[in-house]
């Protein structure tokens, strides 16, 4: 899984309590997973960059469901910079599964080269099943019965 919707609000709540949050984080919208914090975060930031404390009035104003933003206290808020750490990273793992699966469709079943990695599995469930071989690459067969070899770059 490559999000954590709690580490979201934790990040979420802090930046209600405190703007600075939100410079301070480096989080874009976009590393957000879930949509309504997506929208969240992208109001806090209009609200801030434009000067305006970011509070549950100020963000409902913008267009957040109002019982959405004032359920978000989340107890973790003192632990934000730890948070939004994992939320980047996990944006990162995000970003680099889309664009490899993309190239895998674009391969349209040949080969696709790269090391094994926390993220491969999750994308060789996507892909189909596989196994590892002696030396520790996976190898995906996918259902239309062609293989797939994953394995380290040539140097």
């Amino acid at each position: 899984m490559n999000y954590n919707i709690e580490y979201e609000e934790v990040v979420l709540t802090a930046a209600k309590r405190n703007n600075i949050v939100y410079d301070e984080s480096g989080l874009k919208p976009e590393d957000f997973y879930d949509s309504r914090n997506v929208k969240m975060w992208q109001a806090i930031g209009d609200l801030v960059g434009s000067g305006v404390v970011a509070d549950d009035i100020s963000i409902t104003d913008k267009g957040v469901q109002a019982s959405y933003v004032s359920g978000l206290d989340s107890p973790g808020a003192a632990n934000w910079r730890y948070c939004a750490g994992k939320i980047k990273e996990l944006a990162i793992l995000r970003q680099y599964e889309s664009l490899t699966l993309k190239l895998f469709d674009k391969l349209k079943g040949n080969v696709i080269i790269f090391r094994c990695s926390p993220i491969a599995s999750s994308i060789c469930s996507k892909i189909g099943s596989g196994t590892r071989d002696k030396v520790g690459n996976f190898k995906a067969a996918r259902e239309d019965g062609k293989l797939s070899k994953i394995s380290k770059p040539e140097k």
